[in-house]
């Protein structure tokens, strides 16, 4: 069966038409403001409007407060829902970025980031990927800006309820792969998170039946198990399996074929010492740990471990999430940098910046990161696509991926591979 090309104009109707602003002239200018990004992936703002006038008419919409930032979002996700309902599984793989104002911002709106003397905002996005990592759309993004009252707060974190923590935008995002399981009920979703993720409230926080975690362990918790600890743990197991890997190269390293062992098994863990007060239980998990067991003389050996919430009874059923990429740090999924990186200074947030209101600019660019991610997850993500011949049938495969506009076309497999 041929595959047929998708024009943007297409794409941009199904992704955006039965988006409700409460004018129909908005609405109209989202699609005219996405048709134009569309055509000119990587561009700034200005560039991609072409003209003064289409210029101001984009400002105006993206400073306009009677648009909700999940308003932009609600068209897109309702197709991510209808994608996703004829897949088996879906990944919803959650990243945090920052878009960085720098150091002596007056722009109003903002917070302190990773270094506090810059200013911005940070956000939160997760995006649904096929296991063979085909990316089906948003599912849900947050924009916030940090409480400058919060910092040097750290010798208190522990006493503060999640809630009040940034770490809460884990459950929330929790919450949303739930509220995408409620809209495709035959498919089952894996909420992915990496290192940051290893929150002990989200591992035992509820999910309804067809939802599950996947989250890489940061923290050497407590367990129920006579080695005490996690990692002393499943290093005590057999190995099970052994896979070869190809290591590309990476700082002075040259390219290598990685050895690696796998361990697996259910472990126990106990709630952190400094919770006992909110009596939380302790929860069974089911551990995925790879390591490599000879490195190169002076080099770092690959290691991770994986936390799952569903059982992995056997290598057949472990084994997969050790070859998958998703476990393997090397070839992440793209929820971060690549997604976010267009919001950076050098992308559309950064002409806002030097073409807008500083007083104004972090509104506006509360609307610009839903809007930009948007661009993003459809002409970058789904643009990144080609197909190639397998048999009969169409398939779609991720090639070279961001910031080059001979990538962004689309291609429509009869069925998703």
């Amino acid at each position: 069966m041929e595959a047929r090309v998708i024009e943007p104009e297409d794409w941009i109707e199904t992704e955006f038409g039965a988006t409700d602003l409460g004018d129909a002239r908005r609405t109209q200018r989202l699609l005219t403001l996405m048709g134009q990004v569309a055509a000119r992936p990587g561009a700034s703002l200005p560039e991609a409007c072409g003209s003064r006038g289409q210029l101001k008419a984009a400002y105006r919409f993206l400073a306009n407060e009677a648009i909700e930032p999940a308003a932009l979002w609600a068209s897109h996700i309702a197709a991510t829902y209808a994608r996703a309902a004829g897949v088996p599984v879906v990944l919803a793989v959650q990243d945090t970025t920052e878009l960085d104002w720098g150091p002596q911002s007056a722009t109003a709106g903002l917070g302190p980031l990773g270094a506090p003397s810059h200013q911005g905002l940070l956000v939160h996005t997760t995006l649904a990927f096929t296991p063979e990592r085909v990316p089906l759309g948003v599912v849900a993004q947050a924009v916030w800006a940090r409480d400058p009252g919060t910092v040097g707060q750290r010798e208190t974190r522990r006493q503060r309820p999640i809630a009040e923590k940034e770490s809460y935008k884990w459950l929330e995002s929790l919450q949303a792969v739930g509220e995408a399981r409620q809209a495709c009920p035959q498919t089952h979703w894996v909420s992915v998170g990496d290192r940051e993720a290893d929150v002990y409230d989200l591992l035992v926080a509820e999910r309804p039946a067809g939802v599950d975690l996947l989250v890489r362990a940061a923290w050497d918790r407590r367990v129920e198990h006579p080695e005490q600890y996690l990692w002393a743990t499943v290093s005590a197991r057999p190995v099970a399996a052994t896979l070869t890997v190809h290591v590309p190269r990476h700082g002075g390293q040259a390219p290598r074929q990685a050895t690696l062992s796998l361990r697996f098994g259910p472990v126990t863990l106990r709630p952190p010492r400094h919770r006992r007060a909110d009596k939380l239980p302790a929860v069974t998990v089911w551990a995925v740990y790879v390591v490599e067991e000879h490195p190169p003389v002076g080099g770092e050996p690959l290691e991770w471990l994986l936390l799952a919430t569903e059982a992995l009874p056997t290598v057949e059923t472990a084994g997969p999430g050790l070859a998958h990429p998703v476990c393997y740090p090397a070839q992440p999924y793209p929820a971060g940098g690549p997604l976010h990186g267009p919001l950076g200074p050098g992308g559309m947030a950064g002409a806002l910046l030097r073409h807008a209101s500083h007083a104004h600019a972090a509104a506006y660019t509360t609307h610009l990161a839903a809007s930009r991610a948007l661009d993003c997850a459809l002409g970058r993500l789904f643009g990144a696509t080609r197909r190639r011949r397998t048999r009969s049938d169409s398939v779609v495969e991720r090639v070279s991926t961001f910031g080059r506009s001979d990538n962004h076309v689309l291609h429509y497999a009869p069925s998703l591979p």
